[in-house]
Formats: C-alpha cells, sequence, structure tokens
C-alpha cells in the first residue's frame, strides 16, 4: 500500500519535505551536484557502508548478480532499520539526518542512498525494517519519482536475512557479461580500500567472465585498522582541550604496505582524504605542509568535520589545531622514530624489507629539521642510516661530525669491488652514496659540512699532495725535466695552446676505503689541470731515485720516462702522433744534451765516447 503520509505535490513524493508552488527540484540538476560531489562513481558504495556502519550493523554483504543485460547490486546491512517516521522525516529528505550531531555518527547529510546516482542506475530500491516493526520498500526512479510501499515483514526477513536491517538494491543497464565484470572489479577494489576498516563484517561478491561465462564467488574484506608489517604500531589519543579521541596508527612502508597512502585521515574507521601532508608544524607567516618519507600515518575519529563529497577533512577546526601541532613531537618523534634510531644503532641491521623505508625515514627527519626548525633527537645521529660508497656498515651522523678530513659523496650504488674494507686499514675516507637517498638529503649535508663536503669525481683519491716532502720532489721534478732541455717548454706551450697542461705534482693514490693503489703511474686531476705522479708506485719511486742520484745519466733517462708517464696519461688531451714526436724529441734533446756535456774532445774520441754513451743509454733503459 502506498503511505499515506507521504509528503507529494502534484502526485510525486516531495524529497525536501515540504509542497512549494513557487519552483519544482530538477533531478537533471540533483543528478548533476551529486556527481560533481562524487567523480570517482565507486565512493557512492563507501556512503552506503558508511549508512550501515552508523546503523550500528555487524555485517554488510555486497551481492552482484547479472540478469537479462542488467547489473543488479543489493547492499544488504543487519542494522537497526528504518520506520515509517524515519523515512518521511529524514531518509527522503536532504540535509535532515538523524545521526547530526550525533556521537560516533559519520552521516550527517542524508545524501546516502542518492550517491548511487553516479550509476545512472534505471531504478533504486530500498528494504528496511526496524525491530518489531511494519517492513517498507521505497522506489526511486530514474527521475527521482517514487513511491514507498509497506510489504509482508516475511517477505523483508527473507530479502534482508534477519528481523531488522536495510537492503539497498540498484539496477543498472550493461554492455554484456564482460562489462558487468569490470564493474563489479572495480567495485569491489572501491569496497576493499574504503570499507575494509569498518566495524561490521563485510563480503563481497566476486566475478570473473571466463571461457565465455560469469563465474562467481564469495569474499571477507575486513582488515584490521594497523599499518601492515614488522615495524607497526597503534595508540589512541585523548586531546585534553576539545576532549577529542583520535586513533592513531603508525608504521613503516614495506611490501605488504603498497596499497595504503603515506597519509590517510579517517572519520569512523573510512577514509576521507589522503594528502600529500599536513600543516604539523606552524613556522610562522608560511606554514608548510609536512610529511615523512618511508612512513604511513593513519589518523581515525568521529570528531574530525568533512565536506559533503567526504573527499576533503578540515583543517582549521578545534580539533585539528589541537592535534596536528602535536603529533609530531609527541608521536612521530618520541613514539616511533627515536625507539627506532635507538634499535637500529644497537644492532646495526638491514632488516631486509625494511631497510629503504628506515633509510628514507631517519634522512628525511634530518631534512625536515632545517625547514620546520626542530632539532634532530641524538638517537637518529648515533643510528647508522647513511648508505657507504666503500664500506658494508653505513655511516651515522655523529661519525661523520667527529671526523676531521673531507665527506665525500657520490650518486654512484655501492658495489663489491668498491667494498674493500681490508682488515687493519679501518674505515679510510668517508663516501657517502646517495643513489638511494632522497634527492635533497645532499643540501641538508651541504649546510651541515659546508667546504668539507666534496664530490667524488672517480674511484681514487689523491693524498699528501700538500706535504712538504711530496711538493719539494714535485718542484724538483719539475725543474729536472726543464733543465738543459729547451723543448721541455716547447712542450707546455704547444699544450697550452690546445687548453692543456703538463704541470707535474707528486701525491699517493688511494681508494675510498683507505687501501693504496700501486699500479697505477698517474692520475689526471682537474681544478686545477695537472698530472699527478703516484708516489706509491714501485715504478715511480725507482725513477724519483734515479732522477735524484748523482749519475747524469741515469737522472736524465729517468727524467726522460716521467715525461713518458706524463705524456701518455690518458687524462691529457694530445693525440697519439702529438705524443710521440714530443716523446721522441725529448729522447733527442736530452740525449745531445748529454753528450755535450762530456766535455771538448777530438773527433776520435768523440766517436768513441758516443759509442760508449749509447751502449750505457740504451743499458739503462732495458735496465728501467
Amino acid at each position: 500500500m502506498i503511505a499515506e503520509s507521504m509528503p507529494c505535490h502534484s502526485g510525486e513524493p516531495i524529497l525536501d519535505g515540504q509542497p512549494r508552488q513557487a519552483f519544482r527540484v530538477s533531478p537533471e540538476g540533483i543528478t548533476t551536484s551529486i556527481k560533481q560531489q562524487f567523480v570517482n562513481k565507486e565512493l557512492a558504495l563507501r556512503e552506503l557502508g558508511q549508512n550501515a556502519q552508523d546503523a550500528d550493523a555487524t555485517r554488510v554483504q555486497v551481492l552482484f548478480r547479472y540478469e537479462d543485460g542488467h547489473l543488479i547490486l543489493d547492499f544488504i546491512d543487519d542494522g537497526c532499520g528504518m520506520s515509517e517516521e524515519i523515512i518521511l522525516n529524514n531518509y527522503l529528505r536532504l540535509f535532515n539526518s538523524t545521526k547530526d550531531g550525533v556521537a560516533k555518527k559519520v552521516g550527517k547529510w542524508s545524501l546516502g542512498r542518492l550517491t548511487l546516482l553516479c550509476y545512472e542506475p534505471e531504478y533504486i530500491e530500498v528494504f528496511t525494517r526496524a525491530a518489531n516493526a511494519p517492513a517498507y520498500r521505497l522506489v526511486i526512479e530514474k527521475n527521482l519519482s517514487g513511491r514507498l510501499y509497506e510489504i509482508d515483514t516475511a517477505d523483508a526477513e527473507r530479502l534482508i536475512g534477519g528481523p531488522h536491517g536495510t537492503l539497498v538494491r540498484m539496477c543498472k543497464k550493461v554492455e554484456g557479461p564482460q562489462a558487468f565484470a569490470d564493474l563489479v572489479k572495480a567495485a569491489n577494489l572501491s569496497i576493499e580500500k574504503e570499507l575494509c576498516w569498518i566495524r561490521p563484517d563485510i563480503s563481497v561478491t566476486t566475478v570473473e567472465f571466463k571461457d565465455g561465462e560469469l563465474k562467481f564467488g564469495s569474499r571477507r574484506l575486513n582488515k584490521p585498522k594497523l599499518v601492515p608489517g614488522r615495524f607497526s604500531s597503534r595508540m589512541a589519543i585523548r586531546l585534553g582541550d576539545t576532549n577529542a579521541e583520535v586513533d592513531c596508527a603508525i608504521g613503516l612502508q614495506n611490501s605488504e604496505s603498497s596499497a595504503l597512502a603515506p597519509i590517510t585521515l579517517c572519520c569512523g574507521g573510512i577514509p576521507i582524504e589522503r594528502p600529500s601532508g599536513l600543516p604539523w608544524i606552524d613556522t610562522g607567516d608560511e606554514q608548510k605542509d609536512f610529511s615523512l618519507r618511508g612512513l604511513h600515518i593513519v589518523l581515525d575519529s568521529f570528531d574530525f568535520q568533512t565536506n559533503i563529497g567526504r573527499n576533503v577533512v578540515y583543517r582549521d577546526t578545534p580539533v585539528m589545531c589541537e592535534l596536528l601541532p602535536k603529533i609530531f613531537h609527541k608521536i612521530i618523534l618520541e613514539r616511533f622514530v627515536v625507539p627506532l634510531a635507538r634499535k637500529m644503532a644497537q644492532e646495526h641491521a638491514h632488516w631486509m624489507d625494511y631497510h629503504d623505508a628506515i633509510v628514507q625515514l631517519m634522512a628525511d627527519v634530518c631534512i625536515r629539521s632545517g625547514l620546520h626548525d626542530y632539532a634532530i633527537p641524538q638517537e637518529v645521529c648515533a643510528a647508522p642510516f647513511i648508505p657507504s660508497f666503500v664500506s658494508f656498515r653505513p655511516y651515522s651522523l655523529t661519525e661523520i661530525d667527529n671526523s676531521d678530513g673531507p665527506v665525500y659523496y657520490t650518486w654512484e650504488k655501492p658495489s663489491m669491488l668498491h667494498m674493500r674494507e681490508l682488515d687493519g686499514d679501518g674505515r679510510g675516507v668517508i663516501c657517502i652514496s646517495l643513489a638511494n637517498m632522497p634527492w635533497d638529503f645532499r643540501q641538508f649535508l651541504e649546510k651541515r659540512y659546508a667546504e668539507r663536503l666534496l664530490q667524488k669525481e672517480n674511484n681514487l683519491l689523491i693524498d699528501g699532495e700538500s706535504e712538504t716532502e711530496l711538493a719539494a720532489l714535485a718542484a724538483e721534478v719539475t725543474e729536472r725535466l726543464e733543465r738543459g732541455c729547451s723543448f721541455a717548454h716547447r712542450i707546455s706551450r704547444s699544450l697550452a695552446m690546445g687548453g692543456m697542461s703538463l704541470r707535474a705534482t707528486v701525491g699517493r693514490l688511494v681508494h675510498f676505503d683507505g687501501t693504496r693503489e700501486t699500479r697505477l703511474r698517474t692520475a689526471w686531476v682537474k681544478s686545477p689541470d695537472r698530472i699527478c705522479l703516484n708516489h706509491n708506485n714501485p715504478h715511480i719511486q725507482n725513477l724519483f731515485r734515479l732522477l735524484q742520484g748523482e749519475d747524469r745519466t741515469y737522472a736524465e733517462l729517468a727524467a726522460h720516462f716521467l715525461m713518458r708517464e706524463m705524456l701518455f696519461e690518458p687524462g691529457l688531451k694530445a693525440s697519439m702522433n702529438m705524443r710521440e714526436q714530443m716523446l721522441s724529441n725529448d729522447l733527442g734533446n736530452r740525449f745531445i744534451t748529454a753528450t755535450r756535456a762530456k766535455g771538448s774532445v777530438n773527433a776520435g774520441q768523440r766517436d768513441r765516447l758516443d759509442e760508449d754513451f749509447l751502449e750505457e743509454l740504451f743499458g739503462g733503459i732495458l735496465e728501467l
């Protein structure tokens, strides 16, 4: 039967409660407005789940079936149901919810049943019954016209599956079984994402279209409101000023939490917003959003206020103004980050799946300290989270702070070849690998270490160039190379015209782990351009010894071979023909100079001296 008290105008129900002759509500306008508020049509199912939770349901079933080219959705809950009075005075009136202002109730806009208009359905039916009360059927057509019927309680109990509850049915035309299966899959993904934390048990129909046949199943979707994984915690917060209750869950990002956003704001266990950051730290004139890499944060409270579309949590409410400034220091740093850093310093563990998230989190705590003006906890400074390019053991800020030498960094990933760490060699040179670090961690290092921070240009370091002994040796080498050899000046001038340098220095080539490099004889160094002779190389050491000896012939030969090592340094930009010509001219020039030094002799004596000199010369070359 049609309920006589149903408000109608011109034979149609009035959804806002009062008939008016001056205007008529446009169904198209309402539908358009609903679609604008709920861009993702699957969010309509979130509103139905929210209504079920507000009705104190313990069980929710989402059933799908395919009938004659139509998708039929049955959203069933065993909540308190609705009486005729609530249907007429609240359910059918916009913005007139019975839950407005009621504690621990999410809904207040009375829009739940209209959100299904996003699906553009053929019709919407609602079957409902309150405990020990009549049962009703409400039919809403596409043009929003409808009828209210009282139905047999036995029929209602069969449909609803119990003595009280509500069934919302939607019928939508689809283009075949595949389209039906795709819609069901999208709906189930949305339900799992948006309703997995609600209190009632929730199960859904699963559908697969395979070999031309629809195959149906069932799946339960409830999950605990926790960040999955080993490193997570959950705590209840009561705010002193507003007396609000907030449920907070924090955890490290890992393979199990990939579907979870870094920040999730919920109302009654239902996700409302997933912002990129929150204004947790007040920076004065400009308030910057705050977030931490590697971390999941879930905040849930019935005291959060939202917009009509349920996609924004307002930040300027008293609850949020009290919560956000406190949560970073009291919850995230003191209750989560500090204990994690302390554990990391004790165990020196990588923790496999969690290692990258821990490194990202600790690095971001350091980065944000400069942006939001807070002190880095000592436990974070002592935690070894900074990847080393030359060692399996990462650095801590405290270790780097206490070191005296330069701090090198590279964007390269460390490899087994770099990680020598030989017994007795210690840590060697500090070289940080930024390959898997936040991009702005380098800026933090620059601000902290200033001129000490240097970029690693290759896999070797040059040590000792400025030492008195090696600097004096470099000066002597330069003098010997040019002494009595005007061609050396011409070589230098020729190279300088091409933007190259033959300036020699002496240093010790070492790897970034502190071990000596003995194989390489020279190294090309920039700023300023120069060629460094490796004092760790035995051959170079032998040439230095001969160069400083009393035998003039061997000294000239040593000078020539040092010139050879410099001319054939790979970093020197000169053609091979040019290098060979320079080397040949240098040898000839030194040979003539050495011959003339024998003194004034007659022709026969000179021939004999030349033979002796050549024999000595090439004997020395062979020995070298």
